[in-house]
């Protein structure tokens, strides 16, 4: 194969994704669930108090950090944030291939590697929604700590410039701690990465690897000690770990969040289209274990306890295989199956190269080509369905939030029908929303009650798929005598029916 079709078909399958995803999200993103109740808390609070104590629960002060950035940036604008959204899904797979090509990957391993990182459709809310950029910003660290890793681990990097390369590795390492605690598990990832596997050399001897793995520890003891100082170890937005831990069928979790990681779905109403994406989801399975053989025991059980380890500090929490919401959680996960893959679909490119038959020799590469475009067609038509639900999510939260400002000036505003989140995933409003949204629009911020409820698009009629509940985040719980009651229309009529 030519050096350059890899980079092609990357360049190809950004371009599909750009086209399918990000460009039609910036253009109807709309701030949904949690945006609200971050982009509030960072806003008006100065640049020194986001490592002194959690904030909205959470030490996380980088990603905290930038949202206030981008804040002062766009102001209550969305597509801004969308961009800067899908600009790091962008960058973070360029960013894997320089990593993987640093670790010695050959030309085809890192750009097919890549290409299924930036499509894969499990990550599904990363490519779409603002809040992710927790683990977005988090990856971009490690990828960088990796492969300034690599280059204090070359040959000919002696003395000072292995120093050099080392402490920025720490940093960088430090760094991604402060975005989101699943960092971790990057310097497992590099010991992986650097050592042995079949067919590969390992970059640096055993020891010089053990020794730069070992020096990562300084840069998780002062991230431990700042965030020690902000809030107790044992504390978090979500309760005591401890105890989340404890509670949680964690083996169970671990299987979901495996099949969830092969499973491609489809929101939309054609049949044939969720085989097809279904099958690329196959495909993907069948490639990730060929890539398991073509590593070999070591390294492909490496590559597995790799994935793992940036899955274990969420496994308390459940995931639903196929749903369009929790990608989040295994998008660092991702990498190391990334890997995997591209090890398994370059090694179908090596067999189709090595044919001698005549007839093999123009059957096979059209199989192959086949196979592939299969698959990233099938991914990025889950890529596309996906694109369309959330899209519906974020118009439904424009319309909405367009009613509420049109509503009379009232002191108390009870909402009996608020749309929460659609069934399958896409995540629309908590009750807080209102009142942080009005406060900057129209300088009031009445208090808002709300019964919420889940919501599902059936041919083009919004409808309500599950009963009304109190919302937890209401500012008050009772009936107040002055209060205005309101039932909101959920139609969008954005799209004819059957997606």
């Amino acid at each position: 194969m030519s050096r350059r079709l890899p980079v092609l078909l990357f360049v190809a399958v950004a371009a599909a994704e750009c086209a399918l995803v990000f460009v039609p999200t910036v253009a109807g993103a709309f701030f949904v669930f949690d945006d609200y109740a971050h982009l509030d808390a960072v806003r008006s609070l100065p640049m020194t108090s986001f490592f002194g104590a959690p904030i909205v629960g959470l030490f996380r002060p980088l990603t905290l950090l930038a949202m206030k950035a981008q804040f002062v940036c766009f102001g209550w604008a969305p597509s801004g944030y969308a961009a800067v959204t899908a600009l790091l899904n962008l960058s973070n797979a360029v960013l894997f291939a320089f990593v993987l090509r640093s670790f010695g990957e050959n030309e085809t391993v890192r750009w097919l590697a890549a290409a299924f990182f930036l499509v894969f459709p499990p990550a599904n809310e990363t490519h779409v929604w603002f809040g992710c950029q927790f683990d977005l910003l988090c990856v971009s660290g490690f990828l960088v700590y990796l492969f300034l890793s690599a280059a204090a681990l070359r040959d000919g990097i002696v003395g000072g410039k292995r120093l050099l390369f080392s402490s920025l590795a720490g940093g960088a390492l430090l760094l991604s701690l402060l975005t989101k605690e699943i960092a971790l598990a990057a310097p497992l990832f590099l010991a992986v990465l650097a050592t042995r596997r079949r067919g590969l050399p390992a970059i640096a001897p055993l020891r010089r690897v053990l020794a730069l793995a070992a020096a990562s520890m300084i840069p998780l003891g002062a991230f431990v000690a700042l965030r020690t100082a902000a809030m107790p170890l044992n504390n978090s937005h979500y309760g005591a770990p401890l105890q989340l831990f404890r509670d949680a069928p964690l083996l169970p979790h671990l299987r979901r969040y495996v099949a969830a990681m092969f499973s491609f779905p489809y929101f939309g109403a054609s049949p044939w289209a969720a085989v097809f994406a279904h099958g690329a989801g196959l495909l993907a399975l069948v490639a990730v274990l060929l890539g398991l053989r073509v590593a070999g025991a070591r390294g492909g059980a490496g590559l597995c306890a790799a994935s793992i380890a940036f899955l274990a500090p969420v496994l308390w929490m459940d995931i639903t295989p196929g749903s369009a919401v929790g990608g989040r959680l295994v998008y660092a996960a991702a990498l190391p199956i990334a890997l995997l893959f591209g090890l398994g679909a370059a090694s179908v490119v090596a067999a189709v190269q090595e044919s001698s038959s005549a007839r093999d020799h123009r059957t096979l590469p059209v199989a192959g080509a086949l196979l592939l475009g299969a698959f990233f067609g099938g991914a990025g038509l889950s890529e596309f369905s996906l694109q369309r639900y959330w899209g519906d999510a974020f118009t439904l939260a424009r319309s909405v939030m367009g009613q509420i400002e049109r509503l009379p000036a009232r002191p108390n505003v009870f909402v009996r029908n608020l749309p929460r989140q659609f069934s399958n995933g896409p995540y629309v409003f908590k009750c807080y929303a209102f009142p942080i949204y009005l406060a900057t629009r129209a300088g009031g911020r009445p208090a808002f009650r709300c019964d919420a409820v889940d919501v599902e698009r059936r041919g083009k009629e919004i409808i309500e798929a599950g009963p009304r509940e109190s919302d937890v985040y209401s500012s008050y719980r009772e009936a107040r005598p002055d209060e205005l009651a309101v039932e909101l229309d959920l139609q969008i009529r954005r799209r004819p029916e059957g997606r």
